[in-house]
């Protein structure tokens, strides 16, 4: 779950969809710490699809990168990372099925700014509940 807060620096997230999966990707950063990426796939239920509440599937990976890389080097390369991951999934379900890759910069680490740009992308759900419990996904 991606978490708001403080201090934290929002640099872009990248996102795709299909049939019965979404996937994404955000690079953020605390102060002077290293980069952060962290991504996950969504794979929904029949009766989920859609419902930003369900207990749909969902398998988060995270990663850290050396915080001196510059910002730029980093997102060039999670760029080609999101359309590769991206093209896989489209020869495994259908290319036509399988949105492009929507990168959204965000470039703050001001809450409100951060919190504006995240919800007005339209697969942006809020979550007030904290994150979701292992073997509850």
């Amino acid at each position: 779950m991606l978490v708001v807060k403080e201090g934290r620096y929002f640099s872009r997230t990248w996102f795709f969809d299909g049939p019965g999966l979404n996937w994404l990707g955000a690079l953020y950063r605390d102060g002077g710490e290293p980069w952060v990426f962290m991504h996950r796939f969504r794979y929904y239920g029949p009766e989920d699809e859609g419902d930003p509440q369900s207990r749909d599937a969902r398998s988060w990976w995270t990663t850290t990168i050396d915080g001196a890389t510059p910002e730029a080097e980093v997102v060039a390369k999670l760029d080609v990372l999101a359309r590769g991951t991206r093209d896989l999934v489209a020869k495994k379900i259908g290319e036509r099925q399988t949105s492009a890759v929507s990168s959204t910069r965000f470039g703050s680490d001001d809450v409100e700014e951060v919190s504006r740009t995240l919800m007005a992308q339209s697969w942006a759900h809020p979550s007030t509940t904290g994150p979701r419990v292992p073997g509850e996904q």
